[in-house]
């Protein structure tokens, strides 16, 4: 079977205001154009070029630029016959490995700066505590719910409710290098160090990934 390759672009992104565009099932209707807007902001990428492929017209969309640059992190082999269902297994292994392959980098542990050179390091041991919480917010101080808060480096996890608060509950002590405290989202980043001393963690307050909206058109690569 013959393939091309393209890439998934947005060519003239929209200016107009997604927070004044009129809720609809699959996200926003927008007046200047007249179209449904989709809100691809929590979509998977195999879902996303699953939807674009087997659409009829041209498709409005939102997402982020990560989303966007995870799509042309590898590139997609287009089928000369259209039949995209047979390469969504492909793109959605390719992007699980951009997605892991970002968290082997990790974020690097703050570093504390003791006052005077002769005092000796102190050794943190691993804390008693049974459970940790916080609060999650956004940059105009606003709950955040649903928003998926891990423990860097373990597979401990929880989500927020709709106050934005997060529990993580273990069983056993933790060890010093899980000290970090990060959001896995697609809209929003953001990370605290985890502090051994008290369940009650600092406020996250996240930053907005910058979003994308406008048709969505894949292109030939030359």
């Amino acid at each position: 079977m013959k393939t091309k390759a393209i890439s998934v672009q947005i060519a003239e992104p929209c200016t107009q205001n997604w927070e004044l565009m009129e809720d609809r099932s699959k996200g926003r209707f927008c007046e200047a154009c007249q179209k449904c807007v989709v809100d691809f902001s929590n979509h998977s990428n195999a879902e996303i070029v699953k939807i674009i492929a087997s659409s009829n017209e041209s498709i409005c969309g939102r997402l982020s630029v990560t989303q966007l640059n995870q799509l042309n992190y590898y590139f997609i082999a287009a089928p000369s016959n259209k039949n995209w269902l047979k390469y969504l297994s492909v793109l959605a292994i390719g992007a699980s490995l951009f997605v892991n392959e970002a968290k082997a980098i990790g974020i690097s542990e703050p570093i504390e700066i003791v006052s005077g050179s002769e005092k000796a390091p102190i050794d943190v041991k691993p804390n008693k505590l049974k459970k940790i919480y916080g609060y999650v917010f956004d940059e105009n101080n606003k709950p955040l719910a649903g928003i998926r808060v891990v423990i860097a480096n373990t597979k401990l996890f929880s989500k927020t409710d709709e106050n934005g608060r997060y529990e993580i509950v273990f069983k056993n002590s933790l060890v010093n290098e899980n000290s970090i405290i990060k959001v896995e989202s697609i809209r929003f980043e953001g990370s605290t160090k985890l502090n051994y001393l008290k369940e009650k963690q600092v406020d996250l307050k996240l930053a907005e990934v910058y979003m994308i909206m406008g048709k969505i058109a894949m292109v030939n690569k030359t």
